[in-house]
């Protein structure tokens, strides 16, 4: 139950939401939401997310909300698990279910996470394709970490007793940026650099080296005595929350 839970809430938390990026990147999703002015809920008993769609843009609340456009429920974690791990679920369709064109298109759209956190070897050739799918992982990342962290009970535990610190993770030279901060037992992400003062860092020393590690082609270890990896700071933060992130692929389908 732990760990369906946690799985679905990367799928609505972590996952989902790569799609604000991916429609402003990719002239299919453009095209696919052209003239969409509404919002979807997607949701499972206590928690949901909604893409609000208006002039050709995307933007994502990590919430449910009263009365979108169109709600889709799964009755439970588990249903939703069985959809991210390539299952055939069909969502209840509890409003909106008159909006045919946009159920139907809906799908192709949300393939498109898989494409791009699948992108073979020739797409990333190009630094702009390499910096956009960089950008996707470190979201899944940040977001996911926070869902394993707050919901294991055993990584919620290393994290109430973990004391308040921020951790800045950044991919020289020009970026994607993004940070973890920990208050009160609880993890906030965001992307970014963190305006504040900073307790460790972790730095990759390209794009290609930030690449390799969000894909398992490189482990931590490696990449630091390679000095493809950056550590500095408060070190025991960074363990604590890249032990997290050691955790993470057992709740994803292999992307």
């Amino acid at each position: 139950m732990e760990k369906d839970l946690i799985s679905a809430g990367i799928f609505l938390r972590a996952l989902l939401p790569l799609l604000e990026k991916i429609c402003s990147f990719d002239e299919e999703a453009k095209e696919i939401i052209k003239g969409w002015n509404l919002s979807l809920m997607l949701h499972f008993p206590g928690e949901g997310t909604t893409l609000f769609f208006k002039d050709g843009r995307l933007k994502v609340r990590r919430e449910k909300v009263l009365l979108p456009s169109i709600a889709l429920y799964f009755t439970s974690p588990a249903k939703v698990v069985k959809m991210m791990f390539g299952e055939k679920v069909i969502p209840l369709p509890w409003w909106g279910i008159w909006r045919i064109s946009v159920l139907k298109n809906f799908e192709p759209l949300a393939k498109k996470i898989e494409k791009y956190l699948q992108a073979d070897e020739e797409f990333i050739k190009d630094e702009k394709n390499l910096r956009f799918v960089v950008s996707l992982y470190l979201n899944l990342i940040l977001y996911g970490v926070k869902e394993v962290g707050e919901k294991e009970e055993k990584a919620d535990k290393i994290i109430s007793n973990t004391p308040d610190g921020v951790l800045q993770i950044n991919v020289l030279p020009d970026g994607p940026y993004g940070y973890l901060q920990i208050r009160e037992g609880r993890i906030y992400p965001g992307e970014g650099k963190w305006e504040g003062k900073v307790n460790a860092f972790m730095e990759f020393a390209s794009l290609k080296a930030a690449y390799e590690l969000f894909t398992r082609r490189l482990d931590g270890s490696t990449g630091i005595g390679l000095l493809k990896i950056r550590i500095r700071g408060n070190i025991p933060l960074v363990e604590v929350l890249d032990d997290i992130l050691g955790k993470l692929p057992k709740y994803l389908p292999q992307v």
